[in-house]
Order: C-alpha cells, then structure tokens, then sequence
C-alpha cells in the first residue's frame, strides 16, 4: 500500500482466474457458503445442454488456436441456454439456425453478424463428431452494409478538446485526473494507439529514456513497440513529473494512468468524458453524433496519410510501416481507417500531374494528329 492505495487488485486477479461471469459474480462466489465450490464453478464454462460437451471442446479448440479464454462465450452460452429452453438435443438443422437466428431481432447487424459467424464456425467443428450437422451458407450471415464514417478530429480541434479538460475531468476527485485525461488524449491522437491498450498501460511499458512503449498481449495476442515524437516525450515527462508529485514513486507494475484507487480507468469512464467535451466543443452540430474516441486512432492514420503526400513519401512503401504500428497484421485492416482528405486528394492529384501530366499530354498530341 502506498499513500492509501492498494498496489494489487485481489478481485481483479480472480476474475482473470475464474473468467465466467463478471466480478460480481466472484464476489458472490467468496460470500457463499463453500467458497471454492463456487470458484470452482466460474472456472469452466458452465454448459448444460446436450452439446455441452461439444461447446467446451469448441471453446478450448478456438484457445489452442491463439484466441483468448474468454473468445464467444457469452454467444456459446446464449446458445447453449436457447438449446435448453427449446428442448433441442441435436443434431443442429436448418430449422433450428434459423429458429436462433431470428430469437435477437433486437441486436444490431454487427452482433448479429458476430452470432451467425460463430455459431457456424462451431457447426463446421461439430460436424467432425456429428455428421448430420447443418452448416448453413456463409451468406446467410449477410448485414447490410454500415454507413457509418469516422469523424476525422483536426489538429485545431484536438487543441481546444485539451484546453477544456480541466473543466470536464477537474481535479476535485483526483488531483491528478486533468492531468491523466489530457495526457492520455494526447497519447492516443499522436500515436493511434487502441484505448485499451493505453488503458492497459503498466509504468514499466514506457520507456521514456528510449521514446518507446511497449504493447503487450493485445488484440490476437500480438505484442509490438510503438516509438514516439520527441513531442510526446514532453508531454510524457510532464505527466510522470506531476504523479511522482502527488503520488510518490509508483512500481513498475503499477498503472501508467491510475485512478484515485490506484486500478487502471475503465473504457466507460473515459468515453463519458470524451463525449462531454464534444459537446462543449460544439463537434454535434446538425444532430451529428460527434467523434467517438476511437475515431482518433482513424485521425492518426488519415493524417498520417496526408502528412506523406505533402512531403512527398513513397507512400505505398510506408503502408505496411503503418499497418506494423497500429498492430495489423495485414495492410488491408488498415485501409479500413484510411479518409481521404480533401488536401490529400490534391497532393495526390499533383503528385500525378507532375509524374504523368507529359504522358498524358503527348497521348493528347498523338490523338489529336491521328
């Protein structure tokens, strides 16, 4: 314990032991009348139809594979329970996908999408014990397509988000907090880190001596460095000053940006702020919903983009340098977050003229004595 704060998180370290249902759900396993028991049981998936079996070999399987512990859970339970309540003991049909298709009309196309997927991908492994296992087409997971577009946040507007977080986050709870938000709004928008990734961010993986932070078993398990501007170095050094300040110097394993508990800050937490200053940052207007907060990692790679046309990179060839950077492990995952600017189509535009403005111009020449 340092200055009222407990370094670990007891808890939390059970919820990652015994990873079925939420940490309340471990609370009440310690309050039951055999604890261990109770434990016990949030150690396994908790299966109870006739696939049970078949569920927790699929689970098992997708982990051997590299996905984590908690991979399609709550969709494999929600599945299992629709199993239960419908009396259905196999083999799975076509009238019994399409039956648990339609039972969430009330779940957006992405969740939507996400069940069908996994259910399917189960039904291929099923299929492998019990050959009468429907596996429905690929297709008939289809959503439509989203409209949705990121907001790209201008670096002028960035500045006036920052100057209004001491009003948002003030430092009546923490005096620490203002600082924590300004600083992890920076780091996020320079570096287009994912925010639970910064979030997750431990004292030891950054290296301000070196300018680099060290990502550790993220999305897919992947671990990468991410190197940083001498910029954010300042804004970094600043930050670690202020909590050696008010709160001593913290372990290696201690949280990079600690709530006045001393856990790491929740996801929630952070969006609830954000979104308030959007709205004092007047980014609503016309009834538009504003930038979330992952939309700065999409202002990162699409001002990124935009800073090489100007400077005249090859930018096909730093692609995959930003693909690495952000965590992909395909350049395709990074187009996704790519907006071509306005100013970005006109450095490509002139880029073009200046290296094929003469060819097409001779091809003019030549059509036009034919």
């Amino acid at each position: 314990m340092s200055r009222g704060v407990i370094a670990d998180n007891t808890l939390r370290g059970l919820h990652e032991a015994y990873p079925v249902g939420g940490r309340v759900s471990v609370a009440y396993a310690l309050a039951a009348e055999d604890p261990e028991a109770a434990l016990r049981a949030l150690a396994r998936p908790c299966f109870h139809s006739d696939l049970a079996e078949h569920l927790t070999g699929f689970l098992k399987f997708k982990q051997a594979a590299g996905c984590r512990e908690s991979y399609g859970l709550y969709i494999l339970r929600a599945f299992d329970r629709f199993l239960v309540a419908h009396g259905e003991r196999g083999p799975i049909t076509s009238a019994l996908l399409a039956r648990w298709w339609g039972s969430r009309t009330d779940l957006g196309p992405e969740a939507r999408r996400h069940r069908w997927i996994l259910i399917r991908q189960f039904c291929l492994y099923l299929r492998r014990y019990i050959p009468e296992t429907c596996v429905s087409d690929a297709l008939l997971g289809r959503v439509p397509e989203s409209r949705f577009r990121p907001r790209i946040v201008q670096p002028e507007e960035m500045r006036a988000l920052l100057a209004a977080v001491p009003a948002v986050a003030p430092g009546s709870r923490s005096a620490l907090r203002p600082h924590t938000y300004r600083t992890l709004l920076v780091l996020l928008y320079s570096t287009g880190l994912r925010l639970s990734e910064a979030l997750g961010l431990q004292v030891g993986d950054v290296d301000l001596r070196e300018r680099v932070i060290t990502i550790r078993q993220t999305k897919f398990y992947k671990s990468r460095l991410v190197p940083f501007s001498d910029g954010l170095l300042s804004v970094l050094r600043d930050y670690h000053r202020e909590r050696l300040r008010l709160l001593g110097a913290p372990a290696r394993d201690a949280p990079f940006f600690p709530t006045r508990h001393g856990r790491h800050y929740s996801q929630s937490a952070v969006a609830d702020v954000w979104r308030e200053l959007v709205r004092r940052g007047g980014m609503c207007d016309g009834g538009a919903r504003g930038p979330r907060v992952h939309d700065l990692r999409h202002s990162f790679a699409t001002l990124r983009l935009a800073t090489w046309y100007r400077e005249g990179a090859d930018v096909e060839a730093m692609l995959p340098r930003l693909a690495t950077y952000l965590g992909h492990v395909k350049v395709a995952s990074t187009y996704l977050y790519l907006t071509v600017l306005p100013e970005t189509l006109l450095a490509a535009s002139e880029r073009f003229r200046r290296y094929g403005g003469s060819l097409l111009a001779a091809a003019g020449a030549d059509h036009a004595l034919a």
